[in-house]
């Protein structure tokens, strides 16, 4: 969310199915992060069945789209971590039908932020989580 943040002003959550949007509204609210996502949606695919990309990228594409249209998104992020190797692809179709808007995977963007993290030699906040044993 805070990569998403940090590109537009308007996100747009994508996740799997109706049942965790729920828990996912509730952490956005949570987070304070209520006034900056103006769309969450699902594509209607359980977890087990997100690696068939022929199946998952159309309806990554077609929620995006409705984002971007109805509510006027400016980033998609991709709300399950299972969502592999399909945010570059999605980004391409939207931008090939007129959206050049970010599509971020949640997986991919945590692993870069451990990467700079350790490049830069930052840790966790010992007055926040203590110290390390």
């Amino acid at each position: 969310m805070l990569t998403a943040m940090g590109v537009a002003d308007r996100v747009a959550i994508i996740t799997v199915l109706d049942s965790v949007m729920p828990l996912i509204s509730n952490n956005i609210m949570k987070a304070g992060f209520g006034d900056r996502v103006v769309s969450l949606r699902n594509v209607g695919i359980p977890v087990a069945d997100l690696s068939d990309k022929d199946k998952l990228v159309p309806a990554l594409v077609s929620q995006a789209e409705a984002a971007i249209r109805e509510n006027r998104a400016e980033v998609i992020v991709l709300g399950c971590t299972a969502m592999i190797d399909v945010a570059e692809t999605t980004e391409q179709i939207i931008k090939k039908k007129g959206y050049d808007i970010p599509v971020l995977e949640p997986a991919q963007t945590a692993l870069k932020y451990v990467e700079m993290y350790a490049q830069m030699g930052i840790s966790h906040s010992r007055l926040t989580y203590g110290a390390v044993n």
